[in-house]
C-alpha cells in the first residue's frame, strides 16, 4: 500500500511541475498565450476534445467488463 502512495504523490509532484511550467510560458510567452485562448474556447476543438474522452471512456468500460 505505501508503493502505490508514493507511486501517486511523485505522479502528483510531476504533474503539478508541469503545470507551473506551462503557466509560466503562458506568462512568459504572449504569442503562446493568445494561441492556447484560441485552443481553449474554439467550438471545432471543444468537441473534438469531447467525443474523443467520449470514445476513451466507453473503450475502457468495454475493455474492463471483457475481463
Amino acid at each position: 500500500m505505501v508503493n502505490v502512495l508514493s507511486g501517486m504523490g511523485f505522479a502528483l509532484l510531476v504533474v503539478g511541475s508541469l503545470q507551473l511550467l506551462k503557466k509560466h510560458r503562458i506568462n512568459k510567452n504572449p504569442a503562446y498565450r493568445e494561441r492556447m485562448e484560441i485552443k481553449a474556447s474554439d467550438e471545432r476543438n471543444i468537441f473534438i476534445h469531447g467525443k474523443a474522452w467520449s470514445w476513451a471512456g466507453s473503450l475502457f468500460v468495454i475493455l474492463q467488463s471483457a475481463k
